[in-house]
């Protein structure tokens, strides 16, 4: 009994909302088909590293191992960072100074296309506070 008292008076940490916030999205909404070629597989949540992971399948013309060249892995950083830094759904996790992991699959090899990390200083967020002091 004594046990069932103390877990109920534990506050959920910033960072284990986050951690269930992830894996209760990936329950009821992936895979996710963001358009035609992308598909959401999951999100995590790393917390000892604080890094949050979009996995992404590349499907259809997407998938093809060989388009992955250099200028066009530095164009689609450059895409995947200025919808990070515009995305509103995403600033309590900027503002709380979280690195961001983005990675993408192809749906037929199987095979890691890209791989993206971004932190703070990346997306242009001075932490507001921190994380392990929010309730």
């Amino acid at each position: 009994c004594l046990a069932m008292a103390m877990a109920s008076c534990h506050k959920e940490s910033f960072d284990e909302r986050v951690a269930r916030e992830c894996q209760d999205y990936t329950a009821k909404y992936c895979p996710a088909e963001m358009d035609e070629n992308t598909v959401l597989d999951s999100l995590t949540y790393d917390i000892p590293q604080k890094t949050l992971t979009h996995a992404y399948r590349l499907r259809g013309s997407l998938a093809n191992d060989s388009l992955y060249t250099g200028a066009v892995n530095l164009a689609m950083e450059e895409i995947v960072l200025d919808d990070l830094r515009e995305s509103i759904s995403l600033r309590p996790y900027k503002e709380a100074g979280l690195t961001f992991r983005f990675v993408y699959y192809s749906d037929q090899s199987g095979h890691k296309l890209l791989e993206y990390f971004f932190t703070p200083k990346d997306y242009g967020q001075v932490p507001q506070f921190q994380t392990d002091s929010i309730k």
